[in-house]
């Protein structure tokens, strides 16, 4: 992949002979006229280099140049020490140890953001891969075909909370699909019972209700899993507030590996002092640690981190697949100020099993419950 790198003298091009990094970055994003995604912003001897995913065109230059002409170089955020409490707090996520740059709570719209089951490989779908048309193994019964690889994503069995409306990060659905010498074939469906095939989504198999052909040609597009991280971030130009967090376990869940939560944001924010290209430098642009990880490593940290617990739930519905097997254990975090995560800041929250080793159980699951506004 080529990279467009166009450097500006910012002592003479920009209108007020300086720049705020992430203000030029953010008015570069916005531009409808720049379709060219942002490799890196950094300041070398002076001048402001930004190198590009791919060539620009002479439109896209054009407009670039008018965003240089017209950059006021005024911060777009508030100055460090409106997030110094990550330089001294490693308690995340009690009310002490998440960043708190507001003293209430926010008008927005609502955004919930629900995790991965940890007991469920299968449903790790934001580091999945996805496999175009690959062509299944017949296992030499003509009706059982294997996938290259386990822990196929399932979006069908009610193992994700919104499972329907989930796409990866180029707009493809997770669902899969399946067809036989180019015909797409249904699902078995598990409300009604009827369908072609059934999927074995841990062990990686499709096994078709009827024989098929010795000549038949089984293909399938999906996605596997991949690492358990996921990602609690505000969409570009966005403000996600965290409100409330729970954690939600049912009560056969056998804790086999410790919980991460670690906060990330802009290096060029967070840390300027450490920007740079050289020797113990950090590349512009990258995200950094804020503050220590807190690592949940037995049931005793999540009691004695929780704001409170709850008497476990009972079990529900338990002759089909809709109910709940067991009771369910809930810890809150409610959150008296909004922990605000700024798009322009690059901020995030890294959220995942440190050895990427699946717990035992019904299901583990992380709700984080938020608003969305605008940034200001």
């Amino acid at each position: 992949m080529s990279i467009h790198q166009f450097t500006v003298d910012s002592d003479q091009s920009f209108l007020n002979r300086k720049v705020d990094i992430p203000r030029f970055t953010k008015e570069i994003q916005d531009s409808s006229d720049i379709a060219v995604a942002i490799d890196a912003i950094t300041i070398v001897s002076g001048n402001c280099v930004v190198a590009f995913k791919a060539d620009l065109s002479n439109d896209e230059l054009n407009a670039l140049t008018e965003i240089v002409q017209a950059h006021t170089g005024v911060a777009l955020v508030p100055p460090i020490q409106a997030v110094e409490l990550y330089s001294d707090s490693s308690k995340v996520p009690t009310s002490q140890g998440s960043p708190i740059v507001t003293t209430e709570k926010t008008v927005g719209s609502s955004y919930n953001s629900f995790s991965h089951d940890w007991c469920h490989k299968t449903t790790w779908y934001s580091n999945a891969t996805r496999v175009v048309d690959e062509t299944l193994s017949d296992s030499g019964d003509h009706k059982t075909y294997g996938f290259a690889h386990e822990h196929i994503i399932d979006t069908f069995h009610g193992l994700l909370t919104g499972e329907d409306f989930l796409k990866d990060a180029n707009g493809n659905p997770f669902r899969v699909v399946v067809k036989v010498d180019g015909v797409t074939k249904t699902e078995t469906d598990p409300h009604t019972g009827s369908g072609d095939y059934v999927i074995d989504y841990v062990g990686g198999d499709v096994t078709f209700t009827n024989t098929l052909s010795q000549s038949a040609v089984v293909t399938a597009t999906h996605h596997y899993a991949g690492s358990s991280v996921m990602l609690i971030k505000p969409v570009a130009g966005k403000i996600l507030v965290i409100e409330l967090a729970e954690i939600q376990f049912s009560t056969d869940m056998q804790m086999m590996d410790s919980v991460v939560y670690q906060p990330k944001g802009l290096v060029d924010v967070f840390a300027p002092q450490l920007v740079g290209n050289g020797q113990g430098q950090i590349p512009s642009g990258t995200k950094i640690p804020l503050g220590d990880p807190f690592t949940y490593k037995t049931m005793r940290d999540f009691f004695n981190d929780a704001f409170r617990s709850y008497p476990p739930y009972p079990a529900m519905s338990t002759s089909n697949w809709r109910g709940l097997q067991n009771g369910v254990v809930i810890f809150d975090w409610d959150y008296l100020q909004g922990k605000p995560l700024h798009s322009a800041y690059g901020m995030e929250i890294e959220c995942k099993l440190q050895h990427d080793i699946p717990f035992q159980g019904e299901f583990a699951t992380v709700s984080f419950y938020c608003t969305s506004k605008d940034e200001s």
